[in-house]
This record gives structure tokens, sequence and C-alpha cells, in this order.
């Protein structure tokens, strides 16, 4: 990450405390993030001379440098957060992976099975759904067709 020095392990420390005053933890051990956070949940700290996602911080921090074509997955889940270990720095693919496993059926309950699934630009869409959009577009056709007088009865 951009600006942000290797910390010695008391410098590591000391950042660790600081964060940690600023979490409530949960049950599950997550840190959750009490000071600001972005529109989609997720911490934000001014620290090094910029603003930076926490999470990345704390992961930079205690697994040391990310390079910038990884992200960092929460294994628990929780947006905000920032306890290191519940953070995985993985690729871009295999965090795609990671979610796609965890979806089992669209986002109108039909399964992800073999039977109901294709793939299109490299994501899985339900056959199910496809087919009631299509339907639904040849019936907005046919009464358009019909308000303008081309189709009889």
């Amino acid at each position: 990450m951009a600006n942000i020095p290797l910390l010695s392990p008391d410098e590591a420390a000391a950042f660790l405390e600081r964060v940690k005053r600023r979490v409530r933890v949960h049950k599950n051990g997550c840190w959750v993030w009490l000071g600001r956070k972005d529109r989609d949940g997720y911490a934000r700290l001014h620290a090094f001379g910029d603003l930076h996602q926490l999470h990345r911080l704390v992961a930079h921090v205690v697994k040391g440098p990310l390079s910038p074509e990884l992200q960092v997955h929460h294994e628990c889940e929780t947006r905000g957060c920032v306890n290191p270990e519940h953070l995985l720095p993985v690729t871009a693919t295999e965090h795609a992976a990671i979610h796609n496993a965890k979806r089992t059926a669209c986002h109108r309950g039909h399964p992800f099975s073999p039977e109901n699934t294709y793939r299109h630009l490299r994501r899985r869409h339900c056959k199910a759904c496809n087919k009631i959009a299509t339907r639904k577009y040849a019936l907005r056709r046919k009464a358009k067709a019909m308000m303008e007088g081309n189709v009889h009865g």
C-alpha cells in the first residue's frame, strides 16, 4: 500500500492498540469499528497521511505489505470487522470464488444446479429467471405491437 511504512513490532503493536480502543468486540471475535465507515460499511481511518480502508491497513501492518492486486476477504463476512485473524489477503479470482461458493441460489430462490445454471461473461445465470424474463419481454413486445395496430387479436 502506498505511503505506508513498514512498522517495527513495537509500532505495529501500538497501532493495533489504537485500533482496539475504537472497536466493539462481538461474540464471534469480530472487532467491529465504531469510527468512520464508508457507504459500503467498511471501516475507514486517516493514517500515514491518507484515508485508508482500515481492514486493508490492519492486514498490511499484521501480515506484511499487500500488493495492489490483492484484496482482503473478511472470513467472518462482517465488513466493519478489523480483527486481523478474520482478514485474508486473496486475489480477485479467489475472492469471487469464495463468495460464489456461498451463493447456492439466485435472487428469486431458484437453485444454482447444473440443470438450472448457465454461464455468460464469466458469471452464473439462472435459466428459470431467464425464461421468466424472456416471457415478460415477449408479452411487452406483443402489447406494444397491438397498441400500434400491427397485430390483430
